[in-house]
């Protein structure tokens, strides 16, 4: 298997098809748990760039927030390299602890080790939430239907910009702008979901798909591959920051296929209405495309529309800060 997330297509054959014979007891328990991981190579933890790890973090919480879901406590386990200094723990328990405080939330338990078997820090980290309402469906497929326009909210790569700025700000520092730079580090305050869960909220008709780590690209294919049905999609109307482009040009990697953790792709009709909504709220939103009842996948350019093929962990392909060659 490739680098990065399993695709779609292995997850349903090799993780969901198993879990099919599983029993589950129904339960009327108002407790919701998230679990997901947080990496980063080492120096980036001896230089103490916290950055890196919170948005990740962050996209955690997100996570639980679609639940409708408030946070509660949190548990983690941590695998260090071998011959990792202990500032690096201190400083991650900095991390966690200035996130649990922001949060209003108990860490409850972490345990961390040393292995010779993980090169880059890995953070195992489970969120424990409360439900507070009626939970907005985490991946609605059904509503996926040829006709639909596709809008998207909020902008691509978001997560992944400033994981990029965090670690290779020394690289940055000599082709870019100290303002441009501090412009870049500001888009952090734009991970947190409430407003934007609340537009959507409004709207009980329609297909939502959270973007996270797979990026809009990776969203996109695992929509068809679950539907089997296609889309048309604009790819000058995706929703992107400047800087972002800027920064992936730099690094040359594809910016519709980093990160994107404050995200969605929907589907719905009388799409424009909803976008002006979003704008009113301050909320990025377009449409971008429509979904087809064939199986094609086109992203179109302009007039240059070209097949999207199934998307891969990214790869740096120049200015690779130390220990960091994929993004995923």
């Amino acid at each position: 298997m490739e680098i990065g997330r399993v695709k779609e297509t292995i997850k349903k054959r090799a993780i969901l098809k198993k879990m099919e014979h599983c029993y589950q007891k129904e339960s009327s328990s108002d407790i919701i748990t998230v679990s997901d991981t947080a990496t980063a190579p080492v120096w980036l933890l001896e230089e103490e760039r916290s950055d890196y790890i919170k948005v990740q973090i962050e996209a955690v919480f997100n996570q639980l927030s679609i639940l409708s879901a408030k946070p509660m406590m949190m548990t983690v386990f941590i695998m260090l390299p071998e011959q990792t200094e202990e500032i690096c723990l201190r400083f991650l328990m900095d991390c966690l602890v200035g996130i649990a405080e922001k949060k209003q939330i108990k860490i409850s338990d972490v345990k961390a080790e040393c292995s010779p078997d993980v090169i880059n820090t890995v953070l195992f980290l489970t969120i424990f939430g409360r439900k507070e309402s009626e939970s907005l469906p985490f991946y609605n497929v059904k509503a996926f239907l040829p006709g639909k326009e596709l809008v998207m909210v909020g902008t691509a790569a978001l997560e992944g910009t400033i994981m990029l700025e965090n670690a290779g700000r020394t690289i940055l520092e000599q082709r870019f702008s100290r303002r441009f730079l501090e412009r870049v580090r500001s888009l952090s305050s734009k991970m947190e979901l409430e407003n934007k869960l609340e537009v959507i909220k409004t709207r009980k008709d329609i297909g939502i798909y959270y973007i996270g780590r797979t990026g809009v690209f990776g969203a996109l294919w695992e929509i068809a591959s679950i539907t089997k049905k296609g889309f048309l999609v604009e790819r000058k109307e995706i929703p992107i920051y400047q800087e972002t482009i800027e920064l992936c040009e730099f690094f040359d990697v594809n910016p519709y296929m980093l990160r994107s953790g404050s995200a969605w792709i929907l589907a719905l009709n009388q799409g424009r209405t909803f976008v002006e909504k979003c704008k009113s709220y301050g909320i990025e939103a377009a449409i971008i495309g429509t979904m087809e009842s064939n199986a094609d996948k086109l992203v179109c350019n302009g007039e240059d529309c070209c097949y999207l093929t199934m998307p891969t962990a990214v790869k740096l392909r120049q200015h690779q800060p130390k220990g960091l060659q994929f993004i995923y």
